[in-house]
């Protein structure tokens, strides 16, 4: 169930619109009329529709820039821990993190988004009050957590006319030191200012994968005068290639406040100083066959090949807003990402264990 969560959130922003342009032969010379006629004409245009249909309505340039930008944001948040303060140790899962560059259609239009990437990862975090280490100065260790995430997942799906195969896989280390300590307003949980944390570190994040959609489904039909035509693709594909590297060291200061126990609202602002490439490719091919009857026959072949390179935006502040709910030991949470001056912005969601 989570790879087909992770197929469709892909396939739906990737593959579906129309701006990668194919390039097209046409054959109307068994056509009534000829290449000049105007069911030739109508032929064309009907095949180049259809065959552009599934294609994103970005520049491909822009999309490998968005594509690292998403990644980046993909795979924020998963490697710290904004909620809660524990004694010894914590665990954190989080199966789905997605995010998206905007910036180009803005997030009224997310079908044109410049890029989209997910993440996942497993942290385990340790307070470092369980080592023998004290106070150096005024840096206190017992304020001190140290949090590594990691993930290796493979993602091979198929859906319909689609399919993906690759790799989504990340790996990180972080550090979160308590400014200011959390203040008890209300015994029990029941109203806690958690106090100031800052959190900082390293996470490295890969997105390695080809995305195919099949076009022999695709089928054409219509009518110019008194002829009627049907025709299909054969051996018809498009192709995404999508290779993402980014390395990001954020620097983050949060805080939350719990109530009733079982509610944990937290937020803070960060830097991210992000570097990388994202590389893009599409590849596309195919015939066409179209019957008009007595109007005869036409056939056809479709070709793209396009590549780009590009690399996420650095030193970029970022906002972040999130909700926990808590049970005892076990608590779920969805935790938001958005770039201040961008319309890029990042969601994961998971469970996390503390003790």
């Amino acid at each position: 169930m989570f790879k087909k969560m992770l197929f469709l959130t892909l396939c739906s922003s990737i593959m579906t619109a129309q701006a990668i342009d194919f390039t097209y032969t046409h054959d109307c010379s068994g056509l009534v009329g000829g290449s000049g006629g105007s069911l030739c004409t109508d032929i064309k245009n009907e095949v180049e529709s259809v065959a552009s249909s599934d294609l994103p309505d970005v520049d491909i340039s822009k999309y490998s820039d968005g594509t690292a930008n998403a990644t980046v944001i993909a795979n924020t948040g998963k490697g710290s821990d904004y909620g809660q303060n524990f004694d010894l140790f914590t665990i954190k899962i989080n199966p789905l993190g997605i995010g998206v560059d905007a910036s180009e259609g803005g997030l009224s239009d997310p079908d044109n988004a410049s890029g989209v990437a997910i993440g996942a990862g497993l942290m385990v975090g340790v307070n470092m009050d369980a080592f023998p280490i004290g106070k150096i100065g005024f840096f206190d260790f017992d304020k001190l957590d140290v949090m590594f995430n990691f993930m290796n997942l493979n993602v091979d799906q198929e859906l319909d006319s689609a399919e993906a195969s690759g790799e989504v896989s990340g790996l990180g280390l972080m550090a979160r030191y308590r400014i200011m300590d959390p203040v008890d307003i209300l015994p029990g949980y029941m109203v806690q200012w958690g106090g100031v944390m800052l959190h900082t570190g390293f996470q490295k994040s890969k997105m390695n994968m080809s995305l195919v959609q099949n076009l022999n489904d695709e089928t054409i039909s219509g009518s110019q005068g008194a002829f009627n035509y049907t025709g299909s693709f054969t051996n018809a594909s498009g192709t995404f290639e999508i290779d993402s590297n980014t390395t990001v060291i954020p620097i983050e200061v949060s805080t939350y406040i719990r109530l009733a126990y079982a509610f944990t609202f937290y937020g803070g602002l960060g830097m991210d100083i992000a570097s990388g490439e994202s590389k893009i490719g599409f590849n596309g091919s195919g015939t066409v066959n179209v019957n008009a009857g007595a109007g005869g026959n036409y056939t056809g072949t479709i070709a793209a090949s396009q590549v780009s390179k590009g690399e996420p935006e650095s030193a970029k502040m970022r906002g972040f807003l999130g909700v926990q709910i808590n049970a005892p030991v076990v608590s779920l949470y969805v935790h938001a990402n958005k770039q201040l001056a961008a319309d890029v912005i990042g969601v994961n969601l998971g469970l996390n264990i503390g003790w």
